[in-house]
């Protein structure tokens, strides 16, 4: 990875820069990695934690990609039935196949405790998906295709429906730090701290813990390096558009890659006024 020199940058910019490209390199690597997985391993489900707006769904998604592995994005941001509904398609359509599930944004399914057994359940012991209320008229709202899923995975004497999943493989991009040991060690520790915990003992747990001024240099070295949607903006405006992330970094609305992305498409757009849309529209 190398990345773009600037005679633009302060000596601290262009360290933040530095120290954000290998944290962004590293989670390159780490895609490849997960793209390498071996079913017979027991730990081979991945959680990775960071802010949002880095990127660590559409890099990991995108080393599958180059690597074949079959893989099968889903919103872990619904409810508890709806995230069945969506294991229960992919069981139905790939029986027999390993599915690598990426499991993008974990705020719903993880947000309490009866559902994080949920989720420890299907990552080990039964490795499977077991949602244990009356379906009632939940199943007219899907469309065709969900419900003969439903229907399939229905079993005779229990409530709701199971879907195994000892042939899926999941990642977890996740906006949450998952609690460490020493943090559960606590009389006072909430319960839904302590099964947290016991997801990342499931789990290779990856976590980018960054400093603001770091998560800047990530966003800046996708944009000075990596993103092609930005290569019709001159080398000069995308400084400027890192420079005035950084200077306002506190002030700004949002903070991704995709902010800096629709500054540079401001540009594009409005050669004569970008600045005074940056200014307008991006800081609080």
């Amino acid at each position: 990875m190398t990345t773009m020199t600037t005679n633009t940058f302060t000596p601290d910019m262009i360290k933040f820069l530095e120290v954000g490209s290998k944290s962004r390199k590293r989670l390159s690597i780490l895609g490849n990695k997960i793209s390498n997985f071996d079913t017979n391993d027991e730990y081979n489900h991945s959680y990775i934690y960071s802010v949002p707006g880095l990127g660590k769904t559409h890099t990991v998604n995108d080393a599958m990609s180059k690597n074949g592995i079959n893989y099968v994005t889903i919103s872990g941001n619904v409810s508890m039935f709806a995230f069945g509904v969506q294991l229960a398609l992919i069981n139905y359509m790939c029986p027999d196949q390993v599915t690598v599930v990426s499991v993008d944004d974990c705020n719903e399914i993880l947000k309490d405790t009866s559902n994080i057994n949920i989720i420890k359940n299907i990552l080990e012991g039964n490795r499977q998906f077991h949602y244990q209320k009356m379906l009632g008229g939940l199943i007219s709202q899907l469309d065709e295709l969900q419900q003969r899923a439903i229907q399939h995975h229905i079993v005779e004497g229990t409530t709701g429906f199971v879907v195994p999943t000892n042939k899926m493989v999941f990642v977890f991009t996740a906006n949450e730090r998952l609690p460490y040991d020493d943090e559960v060690n606590n009389k006072k520790v909430k319960d839904r701290m302590i099964h947290l915990n016991a997801i990342r003992n499931r789990c290779r747990v990856y976590d980018f813990v960054l400093e603001p001024k770091v998560q800047w240099g990530w966003i800046a070295d996708v944009i000075l390096n990596v993103v092609p949607p930005v290569v019709k903006v001159p080398k000069k405006i995308k400084e400027e558009c890192c420079i005035f992330m950084y200077e306002n970094w506190d002030n700004m609305k949002t903070k991704s890659i995709r902010t800096a992305k629709m500054m540079c498409e401001d540009y594009i757009n409005n050669k004569e006024d970008y600045q005074f849309i940056w200014e307008s529209e991006y800081l609080k």
